[in-house]
This record gives C-alpha cells, structure tokens and sequence, in this order.
C-alpha cells in the first residue's frame, strides 16, 4: 500500500512541476506577444501622425509628399525593430 501512495505522490509532484513550466513558458510568450503588439502600435500611431501633420498644417490642397513619404518610410523601420 505504502508503495502505491509513494508512486501516486511521485506522480502528482512531476504532473504539478510540468504543469509549473508550462504555464511559465505560456507566460513568457504572453508578455512577448504583449510588447511585439505594443511596438506595431507604436509604429502605426507614428504612422497616422506623420501622414495627418502635413495636412492638418497646410491650408490649401498643398500637401507635402516628401515629408509624408519619410513618415511610411519611418513606420517600415519602426516594424522592422518590432
């Protein structure tokens, strides 16, 4: 009897360590997926402002497409660090 309680507990401590890494592993994932989506964010709100600013500072149908063209070109290295 005293064997099988020491095998079944044996069982149950692996069960619960196993269980232990993966939720740390599920986790690590979790926070890494949180900060990635935060940099695409990040990027796309730099994005927005870029291509927004130009016009919202002009007051004819003038807009400046070199500034806006840098803007996208600033997003495309801002993704690339994400």
């Amino acid at each position: 009897m005293n064997r099988i309680l020491a095998s079944l507990l044996a069982a149950l401590i692996v069960l619960v360590a196993i269980n232990s890494v993966l939720v740390w592993r599920a986790d690590e994932r979790a926070r890494e997926d949180a900060e990635r989506q935060t940099c695409i964010e990040k990027a796309q709100a730099t994005a927005i402002i870029g291509l927004m600013i130009p016009t919202l500072l002009t007051s004819d149908d003038e807009v400046d497409r070199d500034s806006q063209i840098q803007s996208l070109g600033a997003i495309g290295t801002q993704l690339d660090a994400c």
